[in-house]
């Protein structure tokens, strides 16, 4: 089996990579904490122990797996690869790149997630959203969304605060679906 492990942050992926240090290969010291993405090639979901192979021993993977944040249901709830950077919607980036907020959405903008590292609001351009926008918050380290109050009006500037008390936030912005 050969893996292919990557080391970055989450903001510099998204991005489109990590200016400075890390893009000269050297190494920097991050206080934040990193995302590592791992891509194997010819390895099945039941390849390893911790997705239930009775058969095969991967104790390091099951502990990596253990200690881990998986992103699965998050990402199975949306049509992720529609998703196009579009980091000029975002009015308040920052200059240093490890705290450097980013967003992607859909190309009909029906679909935008921004991720906010180490920060505590983005300020996003709703004006090119065709439709009012329903918005909620993922929490990356316990799985869990928090809704936002009200309907998000395609129009202007609007500031998302991150919930009180999460360390790590990325903001769903859907389009409003009526019953």
């Amino acid at each position: 089996m050969r893996v292919l492990v990557v080391m970055a942050t989450a903001c510099a992926a998204l991005a489109g990579g990590a200016p400075g240090p890390l893009s000269r290969g050297k190494l920097a010291i991050i206080a934040r904490p990193n995302v590592i993405l791992v891509l194997a090639a010819a390895v099945g979901y039941d390849d390893l122990a911790c997705h239930g192979n009775p058969r095969l021993r991967t104790p390091n993977s099951d502990q990596l797996y253990g200690e881990s944040v998986r992103l699965s249901e998050f990402f199975s709830a949306l049509p992720w690869w529609t998703l196009q950077p579009c980091h000029e919607l975002v009015r308040d980036r920052a200059d240093e790149w490890t705290r450097r907020k980013v967003l992607a959405k859909s190309a009909s903008g029906d679909l935008a997630v921004a991720y906010l590292p180490g920060n505590n609001q983005i300020t996003v351009n709703m004006k090119v959203f065709p439709v009012p926008m329903a918005a909620k918050w993922f929490n990356p380290l316990t799985g869990g969304y928090q809704i936002t109050a009200g309907t998000v009006v395609a129009a202007g500037r609007r500031l998302f605060a991150r919930p009180t008390g999460w360390q790590d936030a990325l903001l769903v912005l859907r389009k409003e679906h009526h019953q």
